[in-house]
């Protein structure tokens, strides 16, 4: 029986097996605790959406969307992987080298605030939007609150403890839409947007110096510690660059192509139809990213655990994504009011798209654990690469819907080579994923087929339709959920 045993440890040796149903029931824990985390704070954003939908006009989100795609930039560009970095390295629970990673996290914080400032005037004259001038720099402020923010977050999500940041996550994102809300009703502004996302922010740092337990951070500037942290974050710092043009080249291309009102729309469905993709990626950093990591560092093939983690992951999205793209407009015409009907397609076509980007989140989480980032970097390559081309063409040929599909094909490609990438480093078989990406594809047409067949009112259209794609993937969802109610307990576990 293998046994894994530290170099130079005293400790009582543990068998592989034994450590396997640790992590396991650890990481069925995270996995729930993380969808609760996200599952939470979304669940929130969208009734403060729907709510402030009604008190405020779309250009506001239009506008809103603008600046958060800017400082997404700043964010991005200035990625070194700090967090990647502390779930990583075995100096991760040192307070040297959580006090250096600290000091790096700050000072890019202050600095994302001062080129936000810089950027502010000729961003609004780009877009021709004057109000941009005011709102730019005082929502990077922002930016200044999270770079405060204490490394212990990084800490609990390297030691996969992830119930007081589910409580940080959603106390914070209920204080900010309570107050988006609460202005809204009063000002009836796009101001309310944004004094309530920078409330989200303060109130997440506070707690995680209050709530969280942990390591108390304090300048501290280490050559040693910030040698790792650049070296394993040069290419994190390369892929988040590539990233930020994949992900925002939509909006940033929209935005000065379309009206604000329209941009708005836009937003709304796109919100809705990255959820799934955004809760995937969530539980790939906060759990599979760690359990990976640990895994590697005991000495056993990640391979086995891989397959295993993957396929729930993938079952459950591909259904969400399914329902999404079967019945998107049905769901928009039960939640918004007219103005925002335009969103349903969206909705739909992304919601498409997100099942490749879910594919690809799945696998960069296993390379970023064997340390292979130059792959993840390559990967986002050529996801931009092929926007660049397949946005202004598919403009061309189909107009807004035509750059939508356009999108689509990047996500494509990218999932493609990361598929591609996890073969050679011998972690699955060529091909693996068909199976579900046919019946993700075939289920939503399914879906929406029924759904339209006869003229039905939306909310009728919208339960058959997510009714016929459920029974559709009950048979492959059925031996997942039996799993995981006969090992319930490890959802509990401490």
């Amino acid at each position: 029986m293998q046994t894994v045993t530290p170099q130079g440890s005293e400790r009582p040796q543990i068998t592989a097996p034994i450590l396997e149903r640790s992590l396991r029931g650890r990481a069925m824990r995270g996995a729930g605790l993380a969808f609760v985390r996200y599952g939470g704070a979304q669940t929130l954003r969208l009734i403060g959406n729907l709510i402030l939908t009604r008190l405020l006009f779309a250009e506001a989100f239009g506008l809103m969307s603008l600046v958060a795609v800017l400082l997404q930039g700043l964010q991005m560009f200035s990625d070194v992987g700090i967090r990647q970095s502390i779930v990583r390295s075995g100096r991760g629970d040192d307070p040297v080298f959580l006090d250096t990673a600290w000091s790096v996290q700050v000072l890019r914080g202050t600095g994302q605030w001062l080129v936000a400032c810089a950027l502010a005037l000729p961003f609004a004259r780009f877009y021709e939007e004057p109000l941009l001038v005011q709102m730019v720099p005082v929502v990077a402020l922002t930016a200044v609150m999270n770079g405060f923010a204490s490394t212990k977050v990084f800490t609990l999500d390297r030691q996969l403890r992830l119930g007081r940041l589910v409580l940080m996550e959603i106390v914070s994102q209920a204080c900010g839409t309570a107050l988006m809300i609460a202005l809204a009703f009063s000002w009836r502004s796009v101001w309310a947007l944004v004094i309530g996302t920078m409330l989200t922010s303060a109130v997440r740092t506070t707690l995680s110096f209050t709530l969280l337990p942990g390591h108390s951070n304090r300048f501290r500037w280490e050559p040693a510690a910030r040698s790792e942290l650049f070296g394993f974050g040069r290419w994190v710092f390369v892929s988040t660059m590539l990233t930020f043009t994949a992900q925002s080249a939509d909006r940033l291309i929209f935005g000065k192509l379309m009206t604000m009102q329209m941009l708005g729309v836009y937003s709304i469905g796109r919100m809705m139809a990255a959820a799934p993709t955004e809760a995937v990626a969530q539980v790939g950093m906060s759990v599979v990213f760690p359990l990976f990591s640990q895994i590697i560092a005991s000495g056993q093939q990640l391979r086995p655990l891989f397959v295993r983690v993957r396929r729930p992951l993938l079952v459950l999205s591909g259904w969400v994504l399914a329902v999404l793209a079967a019945c998107g407009g049905s769901l928009i015409d039960v939640l918004y009011d007219d103005r925002y009907a335009e969103a349903g397609w969206v909705v739909q076509m992304l919601a498409v798209n997100a099942w490749f980007t879910v594919l690809s989140n799945v696998n960069v989480a296993a390379l970023l654990a064997l340390g292979q980032s130059k792959w993840m970097a390559a990967t986002t390559a050529v996801k931009t690469a092929t926007l660049i081309v397949a946005i202004p063409i598919g403009a061309s040929l189909g107009g807004f819907r035509g750059a939508v599909i356009g999108i689509g094909v990047a996500e494509l490609a990218q999932c493609l080579v990361s598929a591609a990438v996890v073969v050679r480093q011998k972690l699955a078989s060529p091909g693996q994923d068909l199976p579900l990406t046919g019946l993700m594809l075939g289920s939503a047409l399914a879906g929406y087929w029924s759904g339209h067949a006869v003229a039905l009112p939306s909310l009728q259209a919208l339960l058959v339709s997510a009714a016929v794609v459920t029974l559709l993937w009950l048979p492959v969802a059925w031996p997942l959920l039996r799993l995981l109610l006969r090992d319930r307990r490890a959802l509990f576990a401490v």
